[in-house]
């Protein structure tokens, strides 16, 4: 394990060739595969792979080798994972989470254009009912929300609290967020299951400068 953590190629090709099990994992799930893949070292990682690694084997947690990737911002191991054969790019980890929602919480646009250029899925949500749209909204990345947007998300999709996008911005006083939503075609008007809507949110958060705007349409 310490040669795939550290990143020592030699020492992992020599105990392979004493009869290491690639496959052998720590206390919680880890193999030297998954290490590789933590540490972002993209040549452990193809020789494993060669070795015969499954590229969809996952940690104790549900962490993959792209969720990993993903998650730790490689840019260059994501590339090579996505393009591997037989590679599952929405396998999600414990808390509902796929490679494509940690690219939108770490804000890395290169990464999700990665991602769903090479097919993963927009609609997938984690355990709190949010897909890879209202994660970056929530956070108040403009870029991503406006990338998704183009790539045929749904504007007006809500969480597990019937909560949207723009409802997201208005609790968060993101009022560039909130005039790119209005742009985009939200229904601003929606009231969720508690009877609230962008606007109430807006006033009770006494963001006077939002408030102010959604009056105004």
């Amino acid at each position: 394990m310490f040669a795939s953590d550290s990143g020592h190629l030699n020492i992992i090709k020599y105990l392979l060739s004493k009869g290491l099990d690639m496959e052998e994992c720590d206390v919680e799930g880890w193999t030297p595969f998954l290490l590789a893949s933590q540490n972002g070292n993209l040549e452990i990682v193809e020789y494993l792979l060669e070795k015969g690694s499954d590229v969809n084997s996952s940690n104790y947690k549900g962490k993959t080798a792209l969720i990993l990737a993903s998650e730790n911002n490689n840019i260059n191991l994501v590339q090579y994972l996505v393009e591997y054969e037989g590679i599952h790019l929405d396998d999600k980890d414990e808390n509902g989470w796929n490679a494509l929602m940690y690219a939108c919480r770490n804000n890395n646009l290169d990464i999700v254009k990665i991602l769903v250029e090479n097919g993963s899925n927009l609609q997938i949500k984690n355990n709190n009912g949010r897909n890879p749209f209202l994660i970056a909204a929530s956070i108040g990345y403009t870029d991503i929300v406006n990338y998704l947007i183009d790539h045929g998300d749904n504007i007006n999709e809500t969480d597990t609290g019937d909560w949207d996008a723009l409802m997201h911005a208005c609790q968060n006083g993101n009022f560039e967020l909130v005039k790119l939503l209005y742009d985009r075609g939200i229904d601003y008007c929606r009231e969720n299951k508690n009877g609230l809507t962008a606007l109430t949110i807006a006033f009770q958060g006494e963001n006077k400068e939002i408030t102010k705007f959604l009056i105004g349409k």
